[in-house]
């Protein structure tokens, strides 16, 4: 042994490399010779009843996991561009539903509600249709207008990522059609409708839209669309609009839109969990096919949940944004004071912006927050009498179901 060892050691350099290059050709000519001369297969090894400890296993593990996954990400990735550039397909109408089928995309929600509409509306001869995003509270804002005055309107609930249901030269929601007409910005709807409801004359919603300049501008270091004055009621004398309660309304109508909607995201999307919460809930009542609906619990959670910060400090919101919120609430009961609502024995477009606002969050920790943090919870159970009570549907229509 001794000699053998011996021999080894002090075998001659250019006898040791040409072993080496032996054993490396018999490898490359047989690679199951390698480690022992056992296969790499493990799995073929057991099944065919050898013995022995399967080396390469967890090689093979790795190879297979991240087949299964670069397979996933082309397949899905793939599916996810032709469904973004699905408004593009409108000449191939068989490739667009081979593309809805596979996705499990699901049409968008329609409604005809049977309302008791009032004012202006009562003659039935507009025909409104809300392109929303159920969880947008802007478009909430402009379903509570529409459910408190019992207007009939169908409901189409947009697909957040292809957006088809949109029109090419305006991507963002609220839109609401009046019959060929359509109105944009949620509080200008709101106004636009109102005044439309308590015009003594005949107006078209082009002539109360003129009231309504807007420019370019910028807001939080963003460009943006600003309206002169979108709280504005054209169809009001100046003497009724100098009124106390209508200025009371129109400063409450702009904190909503300037702050109350801005307290929300950073409060939805505090923790990884109220992430997780509001996504599944999101992609649960949103038009999204399966896919969509995957990608926005995982990934539009996360992101989301990175950005909450970026939000807070944007806005100028507390450490703790949870007391920014309840600053919200106790100002706005503030200001409703002992009445039953803003408007005093009913609700005025104030009560309406900010029902409509919060109810974006209904049933999330953040809305329940809310509710036993301050004292909002008996206006918000007037008001849900109030609203909800007033809109008339076939039962189980998707109106109903987004109330």
């Amino acid at each position: 042994m001794l000699r053998a060892a011996t021999a080894c050691v002090f075998r001659p350099r250019s006898v040791r490399f040409h072993s080496t290059l032996t054993k490396a050709a018999r490898n490359a000519i047989h690679p199951a010779r390698k480690n022992h001369c056992k296969p790499p297969l493990g799995p073929v090894v057991a099944l065919s009843g050898v013995s022995g400890k399967e080396p390469g296993r967890s090689s093979w593990r790795k190879w297979i996991v991240g087949g299964v996954v670069v397979i996933g990400l082309v397949v899905g990735g793939s599916i996810s561009m032709a469904l973004v550039v699905r408004n593009d397909l409108g000449k191939y109408p068989w490739l667009a539903s081979i593309l809805d089928a596979i996705s499990g995309r699901k049409a968008p929600s329609e409604s005809n509600a049977d309302g008791e509409a009032v004012g202006g509306f009562s003659d039935g001869k507009v025909a409104f249709k809300l392109l929303q995003y159920h969880t947008c509270p802007f478009s909430s804002k402009v379903r509570a207008y529409l459910q408190y005055y019992g207007i009939p309107f169908e409901i189409v609930e947009v697909n957040p990522v292809s957006r088809r249901e949109l029109p090419e030269d305006f991507r963002k929601v609220p839109i609401l059609m009046a019959g060929d007409y359509r109105l944009t910005e949620s509080s200008v709807i709101v106004s636009i409708l109102e005044s439309y409801r308590l015009s003594k004359e005949t107006k078209s919603f082009e002539e109360l839209e003129a009231h309504f300049p807007c420019h370019e501008g910028e807001r939080y270091g963003r460009k943006t669309i600003i309206y002169d004055d979108k709280f504005l009621l054209p169809v009001l004398s100046e003497k009724e609009r100098a009124s106390a309660s209508r200025e009371e309304e129109r400063k409450w109508r702009a904190w909503v839109d300037d702050t109350f909607v801005h307290v929300l995201p950073p409060n939805v999307y505090r923790t990884a969990g109220e992430a997780k919460q509001a996504f599944d809930y999101i992609s649960s009542v949103g038009n999204f096919g399966y896919f969509e609906a995957v990608a926005a619990q995982v990934l539009g959670a996360t992101v989301m949940y990175l950005i909450a910060s970026r939000l807070k400090e944007r806005y100028k919101l507390k450490d703790d944004v949870r007391e920014s919120l309840y600053d919200c609430g106790n100002e706005w009961m503030a200001a409703v004071g002992d009445r039953k609502f803003h408007g005093g024995d009913k609700p005025n477009l104030a009560d309406l912006s900010v029902f409509g606002t919060l109810s974006s969050v209904e049933g999330l920790d953040t809305f329940l927050d809310l509710m036993e943090n301050t004292p909002m919870k008996p206006w918000w159970d007037r008001m849900e009498v109030e609203v909800r009570g007033k809109l008339k549907t076939a039962a189980g229509s998707p109106a109903q179901q987004s109330a």
